[in-house]
């Protein structure tokens, strides 16, 4: 729990694997502090970042 603060940090990392570690380690912790962060980042990141109403996947 205590690592939280530095988690929440490298979920804005360049690299997508230190941003996939942070996340399995914030599930883990488990609290409802780790948990609403991973919620927050998920919900924020679901969408493509490439995705435009130009490409024909846009939602």
């Amino acid at each position: 729990e205590p690592a939280i603060p530095q988690l929440v940090h490298a979920l804005d990392d360049d690299s997508r694997y230190v941003r996939g570690h942070a996340a399995e380690a914030l599930r883990r912790i488990g609290t409802p502090e780790a948990t609403d962060v991973l919620l927050d980042y998920l919900l924020a990141t679901r969408w493509c970042a490439i995705s435009s109403p130009q490409n024909e996947w846009y939602p």
